[in-house]
């Protein structure tokens, strides 16, 4: 949904409920841009009112609901399961989107995990966090680059300069991408030879 938080939280609010449930914020991706999880026919009447509004919609095609109440029936199960997780402090700072903080060993918990399923994602928050890092360059991490937008919106919104780069593109030859990803790096200004790094 191409709306600011703050003028999209009574909208959706005035679309009402279905059996229960009204639509979330499931993330708040950059300044004008959510996610929204909620009953199907309630996402339909939010798509209407988006284009009265002239706010840019686009339907996901999910199979769940994540960040939002239809994880709720899932919380025991999840909770027990990670019961038993211990974790290691990360070698290089690493931003939690469910607090936009550093998330060390003692922060990584069950309860953690289920927060990160459940609750919306602050992107936006997180990427503030480590654009006041100072860094030249942010690296989307993942086969497909579906974050490029919100990362430039989010960091510009900051007040931040840092290139944006995929890690893997259809682009890059096989077998081994990694020469073209270092390569664009590098053209970006990074330095892999001791700069500080986050992740």
């Amino acid at each position: 949904l191409g709306a600011a938080a703050g003028a999209a939280a009574p909208v959706l609010a005035g679309l009402g409920r279905v059996e229960g449930r009204g639509l979330e914020i499931a993330a708040i991706n950059a300044p004008d841009s959510l996610t929204v999880a909620g009953p199907a026919p309630l996402l339909a009447r939010l798509e209407q009112v988006a284009a009265e509004r002239r706010w840019s919609f686009v339907a996901l095609d999910l199979d769940y609901a994540f960040h939002s109440a239809a994880m709720d029936p899932v919380r025991d199960g999840l909770l027990a399961d990670l019961a038993g997780l211990r974790a290691a402090d990360p070698a290089i700072p690493l931003l939690s989107t469910v607090t936009a903080a550093p998330l060390d060993a003692a922060g990584c918990t069950a309860a953690h995990w289920w927060r990160n399923l459940r609750e919306p994602v602050r992107f936006l928050d997180a990427v503030r966090a480590a654009a006041a890092r100072g860094p030249c360059l942010v690296i989307e991490i993942g086969p497909t680059p579906v974050l490029q937008s919100y990362l430039r919106e989010a960091l510009r919104a900051a007040g931040s300069e840092a290139a944006v780069l995929p890690s893997l593109s259809r682009r890059d030859p096989a077998p081994d991408p990694f020469p073209g990803i270092a390569d664009r790096a590098w053209a970006a200004g990074a330095d892999p030879r001791g700069a500080a790094a986050h992740a």
